[in-house]
């Protein structure tokens, strides 16, 4: 849901498996506080990450600005 969301919004996003690339799973965890997927992160210039757990579409919109 929210890899259609993105592209609906026409947002690229880089999709991450954390069962193919397990060495990216404790910077998941890092990131978010928890273990729960799908974590969305939002990368702005110069600014702090925006981090989404779940499908949330409130915080992705008000993470994307929209």
């Amino acid at each position: 849901m929210v890899k259609k969301y993105l592209a609906t919004k026409g947002h690229e996003y880089k999709e991450v498996n954390l069962d193919e690339q397990p060495e990216e799973r404790q910077k998941a965890i890092d990131l978010s506080g928890q273990m729960t997927v799908p974590i969305t992160v939002i990368e702005k210039e110069g600014g702090q990450p925006s981090v989404a757990v779940g499908w949330n579409p409130g915080k992705l919109a008000a993470a994307l600005g929209a």
